[in-house]
């Protein structure tokens, strides 16, 4: 008996072809399980076409005919484009085999990885990583019971495939919402359609503000995406979107899209996988509460002091400052700009000694050391198969021991940058009095 996964692949493959989808010969999809691909076949050279879909055949709240049978939530503005379209991929689920895109749904994965899916077991297991408190599981819920449960309940002509319970219908809910958010494109307006407006200068502007409709776009979303082998993008026509070739592409060589610069633990919360190609955009956060912790317990300024800076700068400041590879100390959402800006009287190595220790104390909060953490990849990674219908929680725990590895030594580089950089200035200059003194 054919694999089902097969005769989905191959139903997908006949659809395209009936809605006219435009794929280069030089292009072979692979449908790798979990993880669709495409490959060059043969040589293809820099902006040659790699695949068109016309703007009719993509999924979205333009194209399915909910809004039409459906108009009030379409219409209603405190609706976003993210809930309307996971109201159109609920109807057109629902729908079976009498939705247009019914080979393109059922190829679209059933079970995630992405962390609205974890356990609280599992979550713990990224121990202190910022990305625990962006998973919004709960928030989602509540969104959906207000304002998708009462849809679908109160128009079950439309939805007639459905008998459910309210948590079933949930379920779907974060189902089709975790799809949008791992494969949906913000969809770009119709170039010939959608004409800059004027200012008041006369000034034709971008309507940077206007939130783009989300889309479900098959072939586009098929695509492995890695930061840096990088090999495609997709562009937006009057008629239809092209997927083109950045640069050369060698026979046999994957195509790649790219999701931009992601940190790995939104990688792994928005897409259910993480790659160190992408290691080089990893952040940790330090609070704005942590860092005017440390300012009291290592400076002379107190928390009167500190507490009259931050209100008076309140409109500028975040509640988080995040600590990167590239260590851009003098960008506004560096945590050392922060300080600067608090602690404005104080001296650069005081400044430097006060996000040492605020560093120290972050990598404190992870209950294990990035050689304990080591040590147990490697005790753990050969035990892993793929193939296995067990191996999700094994997998789910060494990609979640690889992101706070990731993090701590991201913290442990900084750190170690920041006292070296201390060092140097001392060896260099001589002393010079300051009013405020590390404690």
């Amino acid at each position: 008996m054919r694999d089902v996964f097969a005769q989905q692949s191959e139903a997908f493959l006949a659809w395209l072809k009936s809605e006219n989808v435009e794929i280069s010969p030089k292009v072979e999809l692979a449908d790798l399980r979990r993880q669709h691909a495409g490959r060059s076949l043969a040589d293809i050279g820099e902006d040659e076409d790699l695949f068109n879909v016309s703007r009719n055949t993509i999924l979205s709240q333009e194209t399915s005919e909910l809004a039409q049978l459906l108009p009030e939530p379409f219409a209603d503005e405190s609706y976003n484009t993210w809930l309307l379209t996971i109201l159109v991929m609920i109807y057109e689920y629902q729908r079976g085999p009498q939705s247009r895109w019914a080979p393109y749904l059922a190829l679209l994965l059933e079970e995630f990885d992405t962390l609205m899916f974890w356990s609280k077991e599992e979550l713990d297991q990224l121990q202190a990583s910022a990305v625990r408190h962006k998973v919004g599981k709960e928030g989602a819920d509540e969104t959906f019971r207000k304002r998708i449960l009462p849809i679908v309940e109160g128009n079950k002509a439309l939805f007639a495939a459905y008998n459910l319970a309210d948590v079933d219908i949930l379920a779907l809910a974060h189902r089709m919402g975790s799809i949008m958010v791992a494969y949906a494109f913000d969809l770009e307006r119709d170039p010939s359609q959608h004409q800059k407006q004027p200012d008041e200068e006369g000034y034709a502007t971008d309507e940077e503000d206007e939130e783009l409709p989300k889309a479900m776009i098959p072939l586009a979303d098929m695509l492995n995406a890695d930061a840096t082998r990088n090999n495609a993008r997709l562009y937006y026509g009057s008629s239809s979107v092209c997927m083109k070739a950045l640069k050369p592409i060698q026979a046999g060589e994957e195509i790649f899209n790219d999701y931009g610069p992601l940190p790995r633990a939104d990688l792994l919360r928005r897409y259910g996988y993480i790659t160190d190609n992408y290691k080089q955009y990893d952040i940790v956060e330090l609070s704005r509460d942590m860092l005017t912790k440390v300012l009291v317990e290592c400076t002379d300024m107190s928390q009167d002091q500190i507490d009259a800076r931050v209100a008076k700068y309140e409109d500028d400041l975040e509640d988080g400052y995040d600590l990167t590879w590239d260590d851009d100390s003098t960008s506004p959402e560096h945590p050392a700009a922060f300080l600067k800006l608090i602690g404005k009287s104080l001296t650069q190595d005081v400044l430097d000694a006060v996000l040492a220790r605020a560093i120290e104390q972050r990598l404190a909060e992870y209950p294990t050391s990035v050689d304990e953490d080591q040590t147990l990849i490697q005790e753990l990674a050969p035990q892993l198969d793929y193939h296995r219908a067990d191996s999700k929680g094994l997998r789910r725990k060494l990609m979640a021991i690889q992101i706070r590895i990731g993090e701590k030594q991201l913290l442990v580089h900084v750190g170690d940058r920041l006292r070296r950089g201390t060092k140097r200035r001392l060896s260099s200059s001589p002393p010079t009095s300051s009013a405020k003194k590390l404690r």
